[in-house]
């Protein structure tokens, strides 16, 4: 199949819901009304949808889904805010702050021991010198990013 013609296949689906819905469809009215007329193409039985009389668009459909089992209600809302706001939220930073010290920390004991004269362990300067700043920008970058993440400024939102 062309792409005009199916341009034209999708524009008459759409003609066709129009006037069933009596209003503009969406891209998912016209992907399931061409998945039924696929089925029905091919044999199978199936029954025409009743259609609403007050259609509503799939999100909001969701959403009142989502409403009436209780994951939206304010009460579960705050909760979850508090979790995210006192638990997660600093756990996760305090789980990325001790991982970034402890590599500063393995870095400056590398650096202890190449610059030790009876230790066997010895870097070039260059390489002491790419370690070290490369570890200190990534510990500063890292912090920052995550800080700046699960902490944002209201202010600026």
């Amino acid at each position: 199949m062309s792409q005009d013609e199916a341009q034209q296949k999708r524009d008459r689906y759409r003609d066709n819901l129009k006037e069933k819905l009596g209003r503009e469809p969406t891209d998912a009215d016209i992907g399931v009304e061409t998945m039924l007329d696929c089925y029905r193409a091919h044999g199978a039985n199936i029954a025409e949808l009743p259609l609403p009389d007050n259609p509503v668009s799939l999100e909001e459909s969701v959403l009142e889904s989502k409403a009436m089992s209780g994951v939206l209600s304010p009460q579960w809302r705050e909760f979850y805010d508090w979790i995210m706001g006192f638990l997660l939220k600093p756990t996760l930073f305090i789980f990325v702050l001790m991982g970034s010290a402890w590599w500063v920390w393995d870095v400056s004991q590398m650096v202890w021991q190449a610059g030790r004269s009876n230790s066997g362990f010895h870097l070039s300067d260059s390489v002491l010198i790419a370690l070290i700043t490369t570890s200190v920008a990534n510990f500063l970058a890292l912090v920052t990013i995550i800080a700046n993440n699960l902490f944002p400024n209201p202010k600026q939102a």
